[in-house]
């Protein structure tokens, strides 16, 4: 039965899920190059951040929708949904569901996962998604026939607000030959911030910018000759899942194990 992971940064699978050999190795799936019948057309076929791939372990599917921005959430959590309603006789259903976001502040978090609850309830769903926990559940679908669905979300990173540059940097802190290096990369950033009278505004305006910049100084640190190459290169350079704070975040995936 296929999967659903949504992802509004194409970051995540290229850096730990897309690599064939990475989720060969961990899980045992190997990618596909033709989508199956149940993958979900993208909801702007010329949004270039927005990407939908598949990969294939028996007969089970485990499909990626990088849904290409925090607001398309809800448009593509309901596509799957209606996909389950419609479909599950003929081309299957998602049986296990996860939502992957940044960790936004409280209230913008707490904001986002109520209007995916009352998307859930919308469709009839019997229970809540929550917090790094498999929530089992059901879907009422038409003449009262119910599918058995599992829900996860998860926050990144887990334990503070930030986003997913957020927990790499803070993976990489873990070595203790970078510790340093990544203090000091948030610690420029900061005093860019804090004096940014003093030059243009044009630079780390947005929160995304302020996030991903450590993260971009400490690359510059530590391999400046590769600070040119493409960034999917530079990020799978490193072996992330040997990190506890990565091996944390994707724990709730050992079911595939």
């Amino acid at each position: 039965l296929p999967d659903a992971f949504c992802r509004n940064e194409q970051i995540t699978e290229k850096i730990y899920i897309e690599s064939e050999g990475k989720i060969n190795e961990c899980f045992g799936f190997k990618y596909c190059s033709q989508l199956p019948k149940i993958a979900p057309k993208k909801l702007k076929e010329n949004n270039k951040s927005e990407s939908v791939c598949c990969y294939n372990r028996n007969d089970d599917n485990l499909i990626i929708w990088a849904v290409g921005g925090h607001s398309n959430f809800q448009k593509a959590m309901r596509k799957i949904l209606q996909q389950n309603k419609i479909n599950s006789l003929t081309n299957g259903y998602y049986s296990h569901i996860c939502i992957m976001t940044d960790n936004d502040s409280e209230e913008e978090t707490t904001k986002f996962w109520q209007e995916i609850n009352q998307i859930l309830n919308d469709y009839e769903i019997s229970e809540q998604i929550r917090a790094m926990e498999w929530v089992k559940s059901t879907q009422l679908i038409d003449f009262d026939e119910k599918l058995s669905i599992n829900l996860l979300g998860i926050c990144v990173p887990v334990d503070e607000s930030g986003a997913l540059e957020t927990a790499l940097l803070n993976a990489l802190a873990e070595d203790n030959g970078k510790t340093y290096i990544v203090k000091k990369s948030q610690d420029i950033i900061h005093d860019l911030l804090e004096n940014k009278e003093k030059f243009s505004n044009e630079y780390l305006s947005s929160r995304r910018d302020k996030i991903k910049a450590p993260l971009a100084v400490f690359f510059g640190i530590t391999i400046p000759e590769r600070t040119f190459i493409n960034t999917d290169e530079l990020l799978k350079s490193i072996n992330w899942e040997k990190q506890e704070t990565i091996r944390n975040m994707f724990k709730p995936f050992d079911i595939y194990k």
